[in-house]
């Protein structure tokens, strides 16, 4: 009897756990679609250490962010095929990511966690591209 009681109180604590929490355990839901300018905030909102955000074209045509990071963000994006990259510098990391459209690139300082950066420029770039749709 005992067993079954506390069984009983397990699952009542667990559904009542669930129905609390669920609002703050559901994933932010991103708006459809976002602009350039609205982009290049998100990405400098994802981490404290980002220290700056540019939102391109596929082909390198800066649609927000400072203009003086577009020859080093280009370069970087050439420099491989892959959909994402991190690169280590001296002064810090930087973070960039290409859709069919668009390409995001983010300068962070050290400290800065990779995979929360990496899956925040993949969410913008899902962002750009359905404004393109």
């Amino acid at each position: 009897m005992n067993a079954v009681m506390r069984a009983a109180a397990t699952v009542s604590s667990q559904a009542t756990f669930e129905n609390v929490t669920a609002p703050y355990s559901r994933p932010e839901a991103m708006t459809s679609a976002l602009t350039p300018a609205d982009a290049r905030a998100r990405l400098r909102a994802l981490a404290p250490q980002v220290r700056e955000a540019l939102v391109l074209t596929r082909r390198g045509r800066v649609l927000a962010g400072p203009r003086a990071l577009a020859p080093a963000a280009k370069d970087l994006l050439r420099a491989t095929r892959a959909p994402a990259v991190e690169a280590v510098t001296g002064g810090g990391v930087v973070f960039a990511a290409r859709s069919r459209r668009h390409a995001a690139v983010v300068v962070a300082r050290r400290g800065a966690l990779p995979g929360p950066v990496l899956f925040g420029l993949r969410r913008v770039l899902q962002g750009l591209e359905a404004a393109q749709e």
